[in-house]
């Protein structure tokens, strides 16, 4: 039998010949029998003392669960321990309450007011007693069943056959390219460090929630591909992870203004377009035009994938841009050449882009609507991306350490690099992994 099966079936009393090795079949079954007999009036004494014996199967049921989860081994995470103690207090309450029913009924079975008025109104709390927190309940077994499914996927060793539970791309790309495409789980600084890259700086209220949240219980310095999906799908599958995440309190749904919340979205919709495709026309300007070609020039003749050979050419700029400003400090404006003025057409154009570059980070973060927008027009592009990293990443690093004359306080210190780099850099890796995604589709469907 499987999930979807005991969804849709008949609402029978649940019975098995062997107990299913997911047990949130059974604990769907159970909920699902007890809201369907909140259809039935109880209008008899009959009508109670079968619902009483079916609470026993039931109850029976429960413990045969519990009892194959221990010759099995199973170690049963708090979620199922939860689940399993509220059906059990549900059915020995419900069964009380049934016998207290019959109890009176018997007692008083030939009264008039009790037959018109209070029978009616006892049997009315009896099945509103039993609807109670059901849906909840129900919500909750709808996880556990996920959580089976996706424990059964994740002995596979096998990321691809995870794919399926992470329904937004960022999250799975952004897995992928920061702990590898064939790692179940990964260092948590790691993790952090690479999506305070992305997604910016965070508080450390939501460092500690965001950890409690993916490490393993065993292990806090160890992030688990499994915690990091259940906690997307405890999110609606939003990520970057809502703020909401330091709270217990997750709204998943509109309040009573959902109508004003929707028109307030669409506005907010609307503007971030706009900032976006303002930000794409202002790349499209022959001014930004005019920079690229200056950086562009200035590589001309040089090896473009030999990374030292770039550095030194760029070591160059910065040693021009030196002396440019130390013979303007001198007084000696007379000594100034052509190649310092076209040295210093390159520092404009290194800080044009790298402060459009700057921009687009931050619209990139400021939601969904944003990254969307700026996916479907493919803008800036993997080509664009690697050229700020290849060019102008160098200039910046030439003038760190030349031009402002900063020195490393020892050998083993990493190269000086802005932020908005190591993002571009991430991010390009993502959209690498995205496209060989897409082909590897494409090869397999062709």
């Amino acid at each position: 039998m499987t999930y979807e099966e005991s969804t849709f079936k008949t609402l029978d009393l649940p019975n098995y010949t062997s107990i299913p090795e997911d047990s949130s079949i059974v604990y769907s079954d159970i909920v699902r029998f007890l809201k369907y007999k909140t259809c039935d009036n109880f209008l008899t004494v009959e009508d109670l003392e079968q619902f009483i014996q079916e609470l026993e199967h039931l109850q029976i049921t429960l413990s045969k669960v519990q009892q194959q989860a221990s010759v099995d081994d199973k170690t049963w995470i708090k979620e199922e321990n939860t689940i399993v103690k509220y059906l059990k207090v549900k059915m020995v309450n419900t069964k009380e309450f049934a016998e207290d029913f019959m109890k009176q009924d018997k007692k008083q079975e030939k009264q008039i007011k009790w037959m018109t008025i209070d029978r009616p109104l006892k049997a009315k709390e009896f099945r509103q007693y039993i609807e109670m927190d059901l849906d909840a309940l129900l919500q909750r077994i709808v996880g556990l069943h996920f959580q089976h499914q996706l424990n059964n996927a994740s002995k596979k060793q096998d990321i691809t056959s995870l794919r399926k539970f992470m329904t937004d791309d960022y999250s799975y790309f952004f897995w992928v390219t920061t702990m590898g495409q064939k790692n179940l789980d990964g260092s948590w600084q790691k993790f952090i460090d690479s999506y305070q890259v992305i997604y910016g700086k965070l508080d450390v209220l939501m460092l500690q929630s965001m950890e409690n949240l993916l490490c393993d219980e065993a292990d806090h310095k160890r992030v688990t591909i499994q915690r990091f999906i259940m906690a997307l799908q405890k999110f609606n599958n939003q990520f970057p992870f809502p703020k909401s995440i330091t709270s217990n309190n997750i709204k998943t749904s509109y309040n009573s203004s959902d109508v004003n919340q929707k028109i307030i979205f669409e506005e907010k919709r609307m503007q971030l377009t706009k900032v976006a495709l303002d930000l794409v026309e202002k790349f499209s300007e022959a001014t930004m035009r005019d920079h690229l070609v200056t950086i562009y020039s200035w590589y001309t003749g040089y090896d473009k994938k030999n990374k030292e050979v770039l550095r030194e050419r760029a070591n160059e700029w910065g040693s021009l841009v030196k002396e440019r400003r130390d013979l303007i400090s001198e007084n000696k404006q007379e000594l100034i050449q052509v190649k310092h003025e076209q040295a210093e057409l390159i520092d404009q154009a290194r800080r044009a882009i790298y402060f459009f570059y700057e921009q687009f980070v931050t619209i990139w973060r400021v939601g969904e609507v944003t990254r969307e927008i700026l996916k479907d027009i493919n803008f800036p592009g993997k080509g664009r991306i690697r050229d700020f990293l290849s060019f102008v990443a160098p200039l910046d690093q030439a003038n760190f350490y030349i031009v402002m004359g900063m020195e490393k306080e020892n050998d083993s210190e990493k190269d000086y690099l802005p932020k908005v780099y190591k993002f571009m850099d991430m991010y390009l890796d993502m959209l690498v992994q995205e496209s060989k995604e897409r082909d590897e589709y494409k090869n397999r469907m062709f």
